[in-house]
């Protein structure tokens, strides 16, 4: 039997979905699926062709193939709770008829961040990955909208990406309310406990469940040893010896902490941030009102 989820993370970038999907693959009712990012109802039968510096690798990852996106969750066992967290769902506009054409009933979760501040660590992202051309963030802004238009992937759209409102009408137009839940990355980063017992609630699942919600992932900024980087995200014998002897729980802990240890944080420039919030002013205020959130904080 063809076996399809019945949840979805829909994004967005660089909101802390990374995360979001380790904590939901602890809980013993939730399987989610080893590709986190398969961005399957973006390109079905439609293999993506992105130009941008490193999208290439991106894009080797995004399953194109149906059969293939349904052996995702061959699997499943005794889970009830079926998902994969794809960060561009929320972006592309034709997604949420695709997916309810073949899910009508799929919950969706999405988590959103302060834009200026999404828009600043999907930059340095790319900067930490060796990606970005330049290392000036007005620069990178300046030339957002040449890279989308010589078809760039998403994470190139500092600022596109984070136009929520836009975004997330288009699903409130296709599915009902109650099967859409989006939160903050303030409610992950201050109350995470919290957070996760709602979606717990929202799957149907155990929300008495508490997982180890210690360690962060996939977090931004400049790279300290370019040595680690490399040895952690390429192939070698160093790297080979490593997985033999260290036991894959353990290893996965360790390799998390040494990425975070090897990231240093640097501050967005303050013009920068007083020009995000004007553009991104009116977008948020039509947020408050699609979600029902006070985000008045974004805009200091």
């Amino acid at each position: 039997m063809m076996t399809l989820p019945n949840f979805l993370v829909i994004g967005a970038a660089k909101c802390g979905t990374t995360s979001l999907y380790h904590y939901l693959r602890m809980h013993p009712s939730i399987f989610m699926s080893d590709e986190k990012e398969p961005h399957f109802f973006a390109w079905v039968g439609n293999p993506p062709k992105h130009q941008g510096p490193g999208d290439e690798e991106a894009d080797a990852r995004t399953i194109h193939d149906r059969r293939t996106y349904e052996a995702l969750f061959d699997p499943v066992t005794t889970e009830t709770a079926l998902g994969e967290a794809s960060i561009f769902y929320l972006y592309h506009p034709w997604v949420a008829e695709c997916i309810h054409k073949s899910i009508p009933d799929a919950r969706l979760i999405a988590l959103l961040r302060n834009p200026i501040e999404r828009a600043y660590s999907a930059f340095m992202h790319c900067v930490r990955d060796g990606r970005e051309t330049t290392a000036d963030f007005s620069e990178g802004l300046a030339l957002e909208a040449r890279r989308l238009h010589d078809n760039w992937e998403p994470l190139w759209g500092y600022k596109d990406a984070g136009l929520y409102h836009r975004q997330l009408e288009r699903y409130y137009e296709t599915f009902p309310r109650d099967q859409i839940r989006v939160y903050l990355y303030d409610d992950l980063e201050r109350e995470p406990e919290r957070m996760l017992r709602n979606i717990y609630q929202f799957l149907d699942v155990d929300d008495d469940f508490e997982g180890d919600l210690t360690t962060r992932h996939n977090v931004s900024g400049v790279t300290r040893s370019r040595f680690l980087t490399v040895l952690i995200k390429q192939p070698g014998s160093l790297k080979t010896v490593y997985q033999k002897i260290v036991p894959p729980d353990r290893r996965f802990k360790i390799t998390e902490r040494v990425k975070q240890w090897n990231i240093d944080k640097v501050g967005m420039p303050k013009a920068a941030r007083q020009n995000l919030i004007a553009e991104f002013r009116d977008d948020i205020l039509k947020l408050e009102g699609l979600i029902g959130r006070d985000l008045s904080h974004w805009l200091v």
